[in-house]
C-alpha cells in the first residue's frame, strides 16, 4: 500500500490513522481484494472473512466483528428504497 500511494513505509502509519488516509487505504484495500465479489452478493461473511482472516472460509461468522457486520449491513439495506 505504502508503494501505491509513493509513501515511505516509515510513514504510512501515521498516513493511515487520518481520515484521508483511512479512507483512502480502505478502498484500496477493498479493490485489492476484490471485496465487491463478494459485497454484490450481499456475502457479509464473505466480506468478513477477507478482511479478518484473509480469505473466505466455510464457516459463516467466524471472522470477528461478523455479527455487528451482518447487523449493520441488514439496517442499511432496509433503509435504501
Amino acid at each position: 500500500m505504502a508503494d501505491y500511494f509513493g509513501l515511505s513505509r516509515d510513514t504510512i502509519g501515521a498516513w493511515l490513522s487520518t481520515v484521508m488516509g483511512a479512507a483512502l487505504g480502505a478502498g484500496w484495500f477493498w479493490h485489492v481484494n476484490n471485496l465487491s465479489r463478494f459485497a454484490d452478493l450481499d456475502d457479509v461473511d464473505g466480506v468478513s472473512d477477507c478482511i479478518n482472516i484473509g480469505r473466505k472460509t466455510e464457516k459463516i461468522g467466524d471472522a470477528i466483528g461478523y455479527i455487528e457486520r451482518r447487523s449493520l449491513t441488514d439496517q442499511v439495506m432496509r433503509a435504501i428504497p
